[in-house]
């Protein structure tokens, strides 16, 4: 598959909030049967030539002198119901940076902006403290 159907399943998910499943009754309605399970690979392997640009907007993010972020829920598919992820955001004034956590720790924060040098705006969760030493 090419890069306007890597480029359509990643927006139909990301932005447009489709679970695979409708991606691929979208596209057989329109006679382009995709199987889920490529979508789903099709979707990855995305995100695999797109790691270094998020590397790179992470980097941004953590080399700037102000630092925003905050961490919100995420509903996630599991077996037998759905569980709790977590969508961190870290922001500077040259970049915005997401990522899937799951879980709320201290521990992420740590890892998203442990060793970075600056000011950061935070809710109060206690979770950023250890950034704080």
């Amino acid at each position: 598959y090419g890069p306007g159907t890597h480029a359509h399943v990643v927006t139909a998910k990301c932005c447009d909030s489709l679970p695979i499943h409708r991606v691929a009754t979208q596209l057989r309605r329109e006679g382009n049967p995709i199987a889920r399970s490529t979508l789903c690979s099709i979707f990855h392997r995305s995100a695999e030539l797109l790691r270094p640009i998020y590397d790179a907007l992470r980097e941004a993010v953590r080399a700037d002198g102000l630092v925003q972020a905050d961490e919100t829920t995420l509903p996630v598919q599991a077996e037998g119901g759905c569980t709790r992820g977590w969508i961190w955001m870290t922001m500077s004034a040259r970049a915005v940076a997401y990522t899937y956590a799951t879980t709320r720790g201290g521990e992420v924060a740590k890892q998203l902006l442990g060793d970075t040098a600056g000011h950061m705006v935070v809710d109060g969760y206690s979770g950023y403290n250890a950034l704080a030493e």
